[in-house]
């Protein structure tokens, strides 16, 4: 429960009107104050507040009164005029509250307008960022797409790349081949063995060696790789008649078998009806 004593809000700001003179208050006097009951006024103090005029008995229009009806009307016209006087305050106290009530309503305006321009700058803030988040979400997805495609990329070279070691490692063997090849083919042409390595040895492609110099048939013969085999031709020569003269020789591990067939001049044929293919 609010204190007797204290002021309320709103006699302090009549108190702040009457101090800062937007109001004026006249003096308060004895005879502005009204008692709270006329009857019981003392004499003298009626007399201090309302004194008696000088009366003069030759007046015509005198009327003698009852002691004490002056001082009432008096009382009654200072009652009236503090009434007034009151009226006049409220009136401007009135306007007083009227003008600060009309400035906290402009000043509440301008904090919700204040208001509105913060909350509009907050959205507009709001919207930078989540266009800012989605050109950073779409920047991460390009990157990620980028990434993948290099990723993607460099699987697909990496998978070249092997297959292109690996045909590299074919031909250098092939290549291989070609000169052991070549090389057994110097050495049969030549005549000479050689003692090779087993690798070497494994790497020779196998051969056929064919004779068809005589109408009767055709001897094939077909050699694996680390075979043992004699390798004999029947020994058909007629001498300086014709046919081939065919020299076998045993092929070893290790070893690169030499043969060689040496032609005669048979009669009845030429040097170009006889074939020889190693």
């Amino acid at each position: 429960m609010r204190n007797a004593r204290t002021p309320s809000a709103t006699q302090e700001f009549v108190a702040q009107v009457f101090a800062s003179g937007l109001c004026f208050r006249p003096a308060m006097t004895s005879s502005h104050k009204i008692p709270a009951d006329t009857t019981q006024l003392a004499g003298e103090q009626v007399r201090e507040q309302a004194p008696a005029p000088t009366l003069r008995a030759d007046a015509p229009e005198f009327v003698p009164l009852a002691p004490g009806t002056w001082q009432q009307e008096g009382l009654q016209n200072n009652a009236f005029q503090s009434a007034a006087s009151q009226a006049r305050e409220r009136a401007c106290v009135l306007e007083a509250v009227a003008f600060q009530e009309a400035q906290l309503r402009l000043e509440l305006e301008s904090a919700q307008q204040a208001l509105m321009e913060s909350n509009w700058r907050a959205g507009q803030a709001a919207v930078r960022a989540g266009a800012q988040a989605a050109a950073i979400a779409d920047r991460d997805a390009r990157l990620a797409t980028v990434e993948r495609q290099h990723a993607e990329r460099l699987e697909l070279l990496s998978g070249e790349v092997m297959e292109l070691k690996s045909e590299n490692a074919t031909l250098q063997r092939d290549a291989a081949l070609q000169r052991a090849a070549a090389s057994q083919r110097a050495e049969v042409q030549g005549g000479r063995n050689q003692l090779v390595s087993e690798e070497e040895l494994n790497a020779l492609p196998t051969f056929i060696a064919t004779r068809n110099c005589r109408p009767r048939g055709e001897h094939q013969l077909q050699l694996d790789v680390g075979e043992t085999v004699l390798l004999e031709w029947e020994d058909e020569a007629d001498g300086p008649t014709g046919g081939y003269w065919a020299y076998g020789h045993k092929l070893q591990t290790g070893y690169i078998p030499r043969f060689r067939l040496e032609p005669c001049r048979p009669r009845g044929y030429s040097s170009s009806s006889a074939s020889t293919s190693l």
